[in-house]
């Protein structure tokens, strides 16, 4: 096909020129020709078949009619002389006349038999007798005289075929081979016709037609003929002409309704979204609506049961909004709802919920807030805080400055309800409550929670105050080892309130931990004690072995530069890691095993050690024992304090014993008040005590007083180790 979608007739070449086989495999290709050309060859051997067939019964029915005249010819020409000869017993004349009966075409035998006795009766027989039976006459031989006709004898002649069917398949033969040259010429001959014709057209034509593609333009099609027509293939070439058209009209109005079909699919689903969004969505701030929040809220309390956490209902209530809409109009109020809404959104987690029920009233959803209603209350307190501040600040509304104030609630849950209707009925009961106190008000469901939330958050506002004040101090309590000689001693945190007075860790701790002060105040207690070692190390008082123990937070712990931490804070001191025991508790270890032996391998290369605090009161898996680097554990205080009362406490140090002498760990007793506790424990083979009865927790000069007075050559100072 040319470039304009014409065909292009090959040039004409002759046989063993470039091009003709591939001539010959197009004429012979699969398609009309080659069926058109078996079906030819077929039909033409079936005709030369029947007609051969008739020919040759023709020609064997003159043969055999041949041989019939011949036998009336032999009957007219010879039965007379073989008459009288039998009838004078001439045998010799008969053999002659026989023999020459058998000379005649088709003749395989003759013979002559006499009427009468077996034994006497004469016979003659001329030819032998043929492999295959043919046909044969007898003809009786009559005699003539005065007395009449009388038989005398049987003339028998016996004819064969074989020449006759000789003659007949030399005539198939022949007839079969130029029928089929015939055929085979004629058949060929049609075949390069119709070739020529039609299907190298119709090949042309369907090859166009395949390449057709309704999406790109059409350059036509001609077929390759030196004279026009208006035959069956012009007819066919001027169909698919039109039928392209209408295909591309249609294609084009399918395009179209397509396009529009498309465009309708995208409105609706568009529309359907919509419909959702709203169906979940306040459509004015694109905050969750009240069907949402319950079904979030069902969700989070279904996983805090589940869980054993615990999270918090926020409900909120602008005061005044509906004389902010009376004054201003409607569009500001509904301009500061969104601004209320987008500064809500930007305090949260990812995982909380902020809904708008209607009118100026919001509900913020916290979940897993902690695993305790105290820490909780703690963390909703800490962000209605956040809320308190983000929503202090002025808001611009149509050109103006207006500020904002709003009535807070707070309902935890599962501790206060455990559906949500009742959940969000207490939360806005607490919201009524702080409205009635006053503008910014905020107040906790359960007077209990709120009391205790108000005394934490004023515990951590004071405990960055000690920090900047320097209220904090450190108190020593000497270890000894099973010698009775001074080890080391383990530093713990004080804090005398200018108001309150003194402060428990147990107190305050938490709170640290919690508000993140912890981190501060835990690398002060690391620089303080490391500085405080280092001082008595100088002074001769405490030998290189003397080690310092100080206990980390698990927060402290988990951030990710502890490690630099502890060194700067070492570097601070003056002093290096060497000579440091940390004591951390087993939660700490649980939590992210790698990350805590990456953290403990580096520091134990710089010379510290690690005692897991308070061993048996919390997780208590053995596995952390044996993959984390740790070097010794403290069996509990609580354990320690029952020993003669309590065979239970007997039990848990024995195995507490056992798994230390297990992984070859140093042991530690804490909580030492009894010269019968610590006989029973010097029993079991612990390694170091302390507690009441060894010596108290003092301040520095008064621990230098009480166990440094002799230096170390008095009492010398020996490392902790398994025995």
């Amino acid at each position: 096909m040319n470039r304009d979608g014409t065909t292009q007739a090959p040039s004409d070449t002759g046989l063993g020129e470039p091009g003709t086989a591939a001539r010959l495999r197009a004429l012979f290709a699969p398609g009309i020709g080659r069926k058109l050309l078996i079906l030819i060859l077929l039909f033409s051997s079936l005709v030369t078949l029947a007609l051969t067939a008739g020919q040759l019964y023709l020609d064997y029915q003159r043969d055999v009619n041949a041989i019939e005249r011949r036998i009336d010819e032999i009957r007219g020409s010879y039965l007379d002389s073989i008459t009288r000869s039998l009838w004078n017993v001439d045998t010799e004349q008969l053999r002659i006349q026989l023999e020459g009966i058998r000379r005649l075409p088709d003749m395989r035998a003759v013979e002559v038999s006499e009427r009468g006795d077996a034994a006497e009766r004469l016979s003659i027989r001329v030819g032998a007798a043929a492999s295959a039976a043919g046909p044969a006459w007898n003809i009786p031989i009559v005699h003539s005289d005065r007395a009449g006709p009388q038989t005398i004898g049987t003339l028998r002649l016996e004819a064969t075929l074989d020449e006759v069917h000789r003659r007949l398949v030399e005539r198939a033969l022949t007839i079969l081979a130029s029928q089929g040259i015939k055929t085979f010429l004629v058949s060929f001959f049609i075949l390069f016709i119709v070739h020529r014709l039609v299907t190298r057209h119709l090949t042309a034509f369907a090859e166009a037609v395949g390449r057709y593609d309704v999406r790109r333009p059409w350059n036509g099609f001609r077929l390759d003929r030196r004279r026009g027509g208006d035959d069956e293939l012009d007819r066919a070439v001027s169909a698919f002409d039109s039928m392209r058209g209408h295909l591309e009209q249609a294609y084009r109005e399918l395009n179209d309704a397509n396009a529009a079909l498309e465009r309708d699919i995208a409105a609706r689903r568009a529309a359907e979204s919509t419909a959702a969004h709203l169906a979940y969505h306040d459509p004015l701030t694109g905050l969750p609506n009240r069907r949402m929040l319950l079904e979030r809220l069902q969700q989070d309390l279904a996983q805090a049961v589940r869980r054993g956490t615990h999270g918090a209902v926020l409900f909120l209530d602008l005061d005044n909004f509906k004389n902010l809409n009376d004054a201003l109009g409607h569009s500001v109020g509904d301009q500061l709802l969104v601004d209320v809404a987008r500064r809500l959104q930007g305090q949260l987690r990812d995982e909380d919920v902020v809904a708008r029920l209607g009118g100026d009233e919001f509900v913020v959803v916290l979940a897993d807030l902690g695993e305790t209603p105290d820490a909780a209350a703690s963390g909703a307190h800490h962000v209605a805080d956040k809320l308190h501040r983000a929503l202090g600040q002025p808001f611009d509304l149509d050109d103006r400055i207006h500020h904002v104030s709003f009535g807070l609630g707070i309902a935890l849950f599962p501790h206060d309800a455990s559906d949500t209707e009742t959940l969000l009925r207490h939360a806005d009961t607490a919201m009524y409550r702080a409205k009635a106190e006053g503008r910014n008000g905020m107040r906790f469901f359960e007077p209990a929670m709120q009391a205790a939330v108000e005394a934490r958050h004023a515990l951590e506002g004071q405990l960055w105050q000690a920090m900047a004040e320097r209220q904090f101090s450190l108190a020593y309590q000497p270890l000894f080892d099973g010698n009775d000689r001074l080890v080391g001693a383990e530093a713990l945190i004080r804090w005398q309130h200018p108001e309150r007075g003194w402060i428990s860790p147990a107190d305050f701790i938490p709170a640290a931990e919690e508000a993140g002060s912890i981190i501060d105040i835990g690398q002060w207690v690391l620089e303080t004690a490391a500085r405080q070692r280092k001082a008595w190390r100088e002074a001769g008082c405490v030998g290189d072995d003397w080690h310092m123990a100080v206990n980390v937070s698990p927060r402290q712990f988990h951030q990710p530069d502890f490690v630099s931490r502890v060194v700067a804070a070492c570097e601070a001191a003056g002093t290096t890691p060497a000579g440091l025991v940390l004591e951390i508790t087993e939660g700490v270890l649980v939590r992210d095993s790698a990350d805590a032996v990456a953290k403990m391998e580096a520091l134990r290369r710089l010379g510290a050690r690690f005692h897991i605090d308070d061993f048996g009161t919390g997780y208590s898996s053995l596995a952390y024992l044996k993959s984390l680097p740790v070097d010794g554990i403290k069996i509990d205080q609580s354990f320690v304090r029952d020993l003669g009362s309590d065979p239970d406490d007997v039990a848990i140090i024995e195995a507490i014993v056992a798994v230390a002498r297990r992984f070859r760990l140093a042991l530690v007793a804490e909580g030492v008040e009894t010269a019968a506790q610590q006989a029973y424990l010097r029993g079991q083979g612990c390694d170091c005590y302390q507690g009441f009865l060894l010596g108290r927790p003092v301040a520095a000069t008064a621990f230098a007083d009480a166990f440094l007075q002799d230096a170390p050559g008095a009492a010398p100072a020996g490392a902790v180790t398994p025995s």
